[in-house]
Formats: structure tokens, C-alpha cells, sequence
């Protein structure tokens, strides 16, 4: 579901160099999304260190952090450092026993 709500959002995988119907490049990176302890959902993006936002659905924060994205992008343009290359990202389960106390 949020995949999809992030496609609609109107980004595309960094690299490809694709660019969106204003002729702007427009560069995808993967969000990490985690339901918060008091509620909500908060979300991180793995490429772009202290780059965070919130919201109360999937689709208030996938807006949020694609605006936290581009303010971050902005802020390091601004300091003159480019924005960094998203490495590929595994994501995976491991499965431990319970009992290791």
C-alpha cells in the first residue's frame, strides 16, 4: 500500500536520471516506516542521516518525509555538499530463540 502511495507521491529511483512532467529530476529514495510507542507512525530515511518525520497515517507521513527530503536535500545544497547516493539497501528477519536470558 505505501509503495504505492509513494509512487503517487512522484518520485523516481535515484540514478535512473528520470524526470517528471515539469522536466525537474526527480530521485527516489527508501523510507523506513515504524508504528510509534504513543501512536502514529514515524519514519527515517536510511541514506539521508537525521532526515525523520511523523504523521498519524501512511499517507500523512509519506508526505511528511518526502517534504523532510527535500528540505534536507536543500540544506546540504546549501552548504555546498551534494546529496548522497542511495547504496542499496537489504532488508531482512533473523530469527533468535526467546530464552537467551
Amino acid at each position: 500500500m505505501w509503495v504505492e502511495s509513494m509512487r503517487a507521491g512522484g518520485v523516481v529511483r535515484q540514478g535512473k536520471g528520470e524526470r517528471g512532467e515539469d522536466g525537474v529530476l526527480k530521485m527516489e529514495f527508501t523510507v523506513m516506516i515504524r508504528r510509534a510507542g504513543e501512536g502514529g507512525l514515524w519514519a527515517e530515511v536510511p541514506a539521508l542521516p537525521g532526515c525523520y518525520s511523523q504523521g498519524e497515517t501512511i499517507e500523512e507521513t509519506l508526505e511528511n518525509i518526502r517534504e523532510a527530503i527535500e528540505g534536507h536535500m536543500e540544506a546540504l545544497q546549501q552548504e555546498g555538499q551534494g546529496v548522497p547516493p542511495e547504496e542499496d539497501l537489504i532488508i531482512g528477519k533473523v530469527r533468535v530463540s526467546e530464552n537467551l536470558a
